[in-house]
C-alpha cells in the first residue's frame, strides 16, 4: 500500500528503488537533499557565522571544491573544500572532515566536526564534545561587564518552550537558520556550476549570474504547486 507517486511529491519521477525510499538513502540523492554539505554543514556553519556577529548577513562570495560520485544512485556532494569570504575580509574555510583531518591534528583532539576561530593572539576550537584553545589561558579570562556577554540557553528544546511562553527571540531564530543554510546551497552551487559564486547578503541573491540564480530554487513536477 506504499504510495510512491505520493511519496516523490514534487520531485521529479524516478524509478522506485528501496535505498531511494530509505531516510539513509534519500539524504544521497540530490533530487530531495543536499547530502552532508548541508545536513551536517549547516552546524558548524551556523557557530562560525554566528561568531562573526553575521547571523543577519552572508558572505559575498564562496568558491572551491566537491566531489560529485558519477554512476549510481547517490550522487550529493561527498567531499569537499571551500573558500567563504564575508564583507569584513573574514574568511570560512569549510571542509569535509576528510580534507579538514590534516588541519585538525594539528590543533586540536581529533574529531570529525568543530570550528576553530583563529585570531591575532591565538585560537579556540569548538565541538559537541568541548572547547580547546591555544594558549590554553584563553579560557580562563574573565569576561568583564562592559564586554560581550553571550545569549545563556540549557539547550534548544527547552530555550524553544521558554520562549513560547515569554515571547523572547529563540537562541537561534528562524531567520539566522536560513541565512546560513544559504551557504550550503552556494558552496554547492559553486561545485555543480564550476566556478565561484558572488553572493548579496542584503537583497540574498547571486550577482551576475542568471544561470547559478536558477538553481536557487528547482521546478516542480505536475500536479504539485505552492
Amino acid at each position: 500500500n506504499f504510495d510512491y507517486d505520493l511519496w516523490l511529491g514534487p520531485a521529479p519521477y524516478a524509478t522506485y528503488t528501496v535505498d531511494r525510499c530509505m531516510a539513509r538513502g534519500a539524504f544521497w540523492v540530490y533530487d530531495y537533499s543536499l547530502g552532508f554539505v548541508a545536513g551536517w554543514g549547516v552546524h558548524p556553519l551556523d557557530i562560525a557565522q554566528w561568531g562573526m556577529d553575521a547571523d543577519d548577513s552572508g558572505p559575498v562570495e564562496v568558491k572551491g571544491t566537491g566531489v560529485i560520485p558519477t554512476g549510481g544512485l547517490f550522487n550529493t556532494i561527498m567531499s569537499w573544500d571551500y573558500q567563504i569570504k564575508y564583507p569584513s575580509g573574514v574568511e570560512i574555510h569549510f571542509m569535509s572532515s576528510d580534507v579538514a583531518a590534516p588541519m585538525i591534528e594539528m590543533y586540536r583532539p581529533p574529531k570529525e566536526h568543530g570550528t576553530t576561530f583563529f585570531g591575532s593572539n591565538g585560537w579556540v576550537s569548538v565541538d559537541r564534545a568541548g572547547i580547546y584553545a591555544e594558549p590554553t589561558s584563553l579560557l580562563d579570562s574573565e569576561i568583564g561587564p562592559d564586554e560581550i556577554h553571550l545569549y545563556e540557553s540549557p539547550e534548544h528544546r527547552r530555550n524553544f518552550i521558554d520562549c513560547v511562553k515569554s515571547r523572547s527571540q529563540t537562541i537561534c531564530p528562524i531567520g539566522s537558520a536560513v541565512r546560513v543554510d544559504t551557504i550550503s546551497h552556494l558552496c554547492n552551487i559553486s561545485t555543480r556550476m564550476g566556478r565561484p559564486i558572488k553572493w548579496d547578503p542584503e537583497n540574498e541573491k547571486i550577482v551576475g549570474d542568471t544561470e547559478a540564480e536558477a538553481m536557487l530554487s528547482r521546478p516542480m513536477r505536475t500536479p504539485w504547486t505552492v
